[in-house]
């Protein structure tokens, strides 16, 4: 029996991106797995179901308010810098301060507004196939990557579909059969499972 609360041991000295020898740092298995996306053996099988857990709906709310104020801390010091500058005719350069800063705080609402959605609709999908974990990047960030820096993310690839996890789930699937339930409009994992060759579908 797979004891999904228990946290799983984690590799020591792993810090960063690892682009050579990953297997060395690799911890597979259900319960590595259950600890890198958090779910329990309750979330699993409500997910089988095709229903969120209050529980993992609360995470993805809070997943989601977390991002929305991180954008308002890294956009505030620039609110007040352009408010200063564009306080010569009093409201309209507040306004015009809050007016540039808030568009990029809007955005990362806007986009972050499915993750939501999907946690109050309380539903989840499911995708089968063989699992094939990944380091990826759309084309564009691949050419522009030593400008801008960005080194592929860690996905879950089964056939044509193709997931963003987090780095420890990353390392903690295992290559083969695998049913993954993530939510319809953000395809957010929330949970995954490894199948035996006669329940893949």
């Amino acid at each position: 029996m797979v004891d999904y609360a228990r946290p799983a041991a984690q590799p020591e000295g792993v810090s960063g991106p690892v682009d050579a020898g990953e297997s060395r740092y690799r911890a597979p298995g259900p319960a590595a797995l259950a600890h890198a996306l958090g779910f329990t053996a309750q979330d699993l099988a409500a997910n089988r179901r095709g229903q969120l857990t209050e529980r993992q709906a609360a995470r993805l709310r809070r997943e989601a308010a977390l991002q929305v104020a991180r954008a308002v801390a890294v956009w505030a010091p620039a609110f007040l810098v352009l408010a200063l500058l564009f306080n010569t005719s009093g409201v309209e350069g507040v306004l015009l301060a809050l007016t540039l800063t808030g568009v990029p705080i809007g955005i990362v609402a806007v986009r972050l507004w499915p993750l939501v959605s999907d946690a109050n609709a309380m539903c989840v999908s499911e995708a089968q196939g063989v699992a094939a974990p990944e380091r990826w990047q759309p084309a564009f960030w691949a050419r522009t990557a030593w400008l801008f820096r960005r080194r592929p993310g860690y996905y879950l690839r089964l056939g044509a579909d193709r997931f963003r996890v987090p780095r420890a789930a990353y390392l903690a699937v295992e290559a083969g059969p695998c049913a993954v339930y993530f939510t319809p409009r953000a395809r957010a994992v929330v949970s995954a499972e490894a199948l035996d060759a006669d329940q893949a579908v």
